[in-house]
């Protein structure tokens, strides 16, 4: 069966967590912003990030990526298994 792929969107995100979090799957779940079932998402743009986040997704759009180190935080791109 085709995998589903979930999105989240920077302001979401940043809503959710504080300055300093790690923003993963796990994380996600706990705070019920990914359904349990979900085992791939992508971050994208949308909104404003104003928090140095450490972020691990399996996808981002190019414009999340520059928001979350233009304030500080980091990026880990999931390999697909």
């Amino acid at each position: 069966g085709k995998r589903e792929k979930y999105i989240i969107n920077i302001d979401t995100i940043g809503e959710n967590f504080e300055n300093g979090d790690t923003v993963n799957l796990h994380t996600l779940k706990e705070k019920g912003l990914l359904p349990k079932k979900c085992n791939f998402f992508k971050v994208l743009a949308r909104g404003r990030l104003s928090k140095a986040l450490t972020v691990i997704a399996n996808d981002y759009s190019k414009d999340a990526i520059k928001m979350i180190l233009i304030t500080g935080g980091n990026v880990t791109i999931l390999e697909e298994k």
